[in-house]
C-alpha cells in the first residue's frame, strides 16, 4: 500500500478543517476519552489514514523536535505498534501519554508520544521515535517488557498530590544539572531505569557510569557531562497510578574527552561531540519515592530549539 502524501498543513502551527467525529461533546476528556484518542491516533498512523482522527482545528504536530506536517515522517513509514505499552492519562491537562515500540517498514523501534486533547479532538502531538543507529542506548523493541507496575494503580490512601508527583520528577531531573553528587528526589530501595529498551541501573556491562542504581549514579555524578536539562513540564500526572510523563532536551557539550564524576572516577564522554537528547520519560512514584523510570530518547542537533507552545 502506498501511503498517502502528506497534506499541505503548515509545517509549525497546522491549520485543519475538522475531520472526524469528535471524541467527546464535552468539553473535558476522560481517561476513557483520552486512551482513546490516543489508540485511534495511532490505528491512523498504521493505516496511514491521516483523514481518520479528529483534529481540532489547529494542530501541532513534532517528531524529535521537529515541527512538521500531519501525514510526514513516521506516518508514512509506520507498519506496526506494540499493544503492550506504558500508557496515562491526565483528564485535569487533557493530556495522555503512550510509550512502546513501533516498525517502520518492518524494522523495529521505540515511540513515545504526548497528546493534548480539547473539545474532543485532537490539538497537539509531540513524539520521540528512537531508531538503530547511532547514540544513545538502544535495545531489541521486540524482547523490550515494560514494568508491570505502570498499569498497576495506587491506593488510594497512598496517593500522592499532584504538586508532590510534580515534585520528585522535577527534583529528579534537578539532579543532573549539575550533577554534583547531591540527590534531589527521594528514591525506592531498588529503583531501575531502562533507556530505549536498555536497563541502565544494573550491575552489568550497560550500566551508566559502571554504576548501578538510580540514587547511586547520581551520588557518583555520572551525569556530570550533562550541560542543561531543558525540561518542558510534566503535562501528564496519572495520580491514580502514580505515573508521571515529562518531556524535554537533555544538552551534552561535550567540551573534554573525559569529565571527573562525583566520586573522582574519570569516564569519557558520551560522544565526544556536542549533542542534545530528545526525551520522553514515565516515571512510577510507589510509596513515595520514584520506583521506575522508562525513557524514549534520540540523538538531535546540539540546542535544537523546543517546538512552539
Amino acid at each position: 500500500m502506498t501511503p498517502p502524501r502528506p497534506r499541505p498543513l503548515l509545517v509549525a502551527l497546522i491549520a485543519l478543517a475538522a475531520a472526524g467525529p469528535a471524541l467527546a461533546k464535552a468539553p473535558s476528556c476522560a481517561q476513557a476519552c483520552l486512551l482513546d484518542a490516543a489508540h485511534r491516533y495511532l490505528d491512523a498512523m498504521v493505516a496511514h489514514t491521516p483523514d481518520a482522527p479528529p483534529w481540532a482545528g489547529r494542530v501541532r504536530y513534532s517528531e524529535n523536535g521537529v515541527p512538521m506536517m500531519i501525514g510526514d515522517a513516521l506516518w508514512g513509514s509506520i507498519t506496526a505498534r506494540s499493544q503492550p505499552a506504558i500508557e496515562a492519562a491526565d483528564p485535569e491537562t487533557g493530556q495522555v501519554a503512550w510509550i512502546g515500540s513501533v516498525e517502520e517498514h518492518g524494522q523495529p523501534g521505540f515511540l513515545a508520544l504526548r497528546m493534548k486533547v480539547s473539545g474532543g479532538r485532537i490539538a497537539d502531538v509531540e513524539t520521540v521515535a528512537r531508531r538503530r543507529g547511532g547514540p544513545p542506548e538502544y535495545g531489541d523493541p521486540a524482547a523490550n517488557a515494560h514494568d508491570p507496575s505502570f498499569a498497576e494503580a495506587e491506593p488510594k490512601a497512598r496517593r500522592l498530590s499532584r504538586g508532590r508527583l510534580a515534585s520528585l520528577v522535577d527534583g529528579y531531573f534537578a539532579s543532573l544539572q549539575p550533577d554534583d553528587g547531591r540527590p534531589r528526589a527521594r528514591f525506592a530501595p531498588g529503583c531501575a531505569r531502562r533507556d530505549n529498551g536498555v536497563l541502565t541501573t544494573d550491575a552489568g556491562p550497560n550500566a551508566t557510569g559502571g554504576v548501578a542504581g538510580c540514587e547511586a549514579q547520581i551520588r557518583a555524578g555520572v551525569f556530570k557531562a550533562v550541560g542543561k536539562v531543558r525540561l518542558r513540564g510534566a503535562p501528564v500526572i496519572d495520580q491514580a497510578k502514580g505515573v508521571v510523563v515529562a518531556t524535554g532536551f537533555i544538552d551534552y557539550p561535550d567540551r573534554a574527552e573525559s569529565y571527573a564524576g562525583a566520586d573522582g572516577r574519570a569516564r569519557p564522554a558520551p560522544a565526544r561531540y556536542p549533542f542534545s537528547l530528545a526525551f520522553i520519560a514515565a516515571f512510577k512514584i510507589r510509596g513515595g519515592a520514584i520506583w521506575r523510570i522508562e525513557t524514549v530518547e534520540d540523538a538531535v542537533p546540539y540546542l535544537m530549539p523546543e517546538p512552539m507552545d
